[in-house]
Order: C-alpha cells, then sequence, then structure tokens
C-alpha cells in the first residue's frame, strides 16, 4: 500500500480499529471510488427491468431508470457543489482574531 504523506513513522502509532480502514487513504481506491456510484447506477437500472412500475402508475420522471438517473445527478451536484461551497463559506485564518486572549 502507497504511503500517506501524514502517515505514521510505525504501525504503533496506529490505532487498532483504524487499521482496517487504511485502504481509505490509497490512491488506487480514491482514483477508483468513481466506479462505486456507477455500478450502483447500473444494478438499479437492471432492477427497473426485473421490478417495473406497477401499470396506471404515471408521473413526469417516470421513464425508464429514472430514479437511477435521477439519483446519480443529485449525488453529483451534492459532490461537485462541495467546492464552490467551501469557497462562498470558508472564512480567513484569522477571522476570529489573532489574540490567544480569552478575556
Amino acid at each position: 500500500m502507497a504511503k500517506h504523506e501524514n502517515a505514521p513513522a510505525n504501525d504503533e502509532d496506529i490505532h487498532p480499529l483504524s487499521r482496517k480502514l487504511l485502504f481509505l487513504g490509497d490512491h488506487k481506491f480514491i482514483d477508483n471510488f468513481i466506479w462505486l456510484p456507477i455500478i450502483g447506477l447500473v444494478i438499479t437500472v437492471m432492477a427497473g427491468f426485473i421490478y417495473p412500475f406497477p401499470e396506471g402508475y404515471a408521473a413526469p420522471w417516470d421513464f425508464f431508470a429514472s430514479w437511477a438517473i435521477l439519483g446519480f445527478i443529485a449525488y453529483s451536484f451534492v459532490v461537485l457543489s462541495a467546492g464552490p461551497l467551501f469557497k462562498l463559506l470558508a472564512r480567513d485564518e484569522s477571522y476570529y482574531g489573532e489574540g490567544g486572549d480569552d478575556d
């Protein structure tokens, strides 16, 4: 596994419960994480073939794979809006003052 720049010097500095989650920091996992929602989209579309909408049920958004596509669009919107929201809501490091006095 590739070492992260903030990785502990040795394995004894890692909490035992967090050792199982170290794969989340691997660059290979991070780069390929996009496949997880795409696979979920494909599974949801395939479930639409097996369990179609009931007869007589109609709404403007009820087309084939509509819930999968709308969910993927909503997921993508939330993820991609994180950068602009951070720029909009972030404060300077000196926003709350420089002094260490609690007076």
